[in-house]
């Protein structure tokens, strides 16, 4: 048996910073086998293929919705966006409204 060491990580995305992930995943389906792509700001040297997301939408209705997986190992692109320079490919596993939003509810 090989051992893996993979990990999990949780990606924030906050809708009044003008990204939605809901809406995104909405549009998305009509586009189906484009590879979508994540900044990675933090942990970039870390984060590796195969390592589980946790996406955590910020307030309001703060909690966990989406869950995917690492594509590809993070990788600088050319032209930065606003929101950085060092991306990786996600893929978007398990999407439910209200998958942890009981479990994992921020509380203020």
């Amino acid at each position: 048996m090989v051992e893996q060491n993979l990990t999990a990580w949780i990606f924030q995305y906050n809708p009044k910073l003008g990204f939605d992930l809901m809406q995104h995943l909405k549009q998305r389906d009509s586009r189906p086998g484009e590879p979508d792509t994540w900044s990675v700001n933090q942990h970039r040297q870390r984060i590796k293929q195969g390592d589980e997301i946790y996406f955590w939408k910020t307030q309001p209705n703060a909690g966990c919705y989406v869950i995917g997986r690492v594509m590809s190992d993070p990788f600088t692109i050319h032209e930065y966006d606003r929101f950085g320079g060092v991306k990786c490919h996600v893929r978007f596993d398990y999407v439910k409204p209200t998958l942890f939003a009981q479990a994992f509810v921020a509380r203020s």
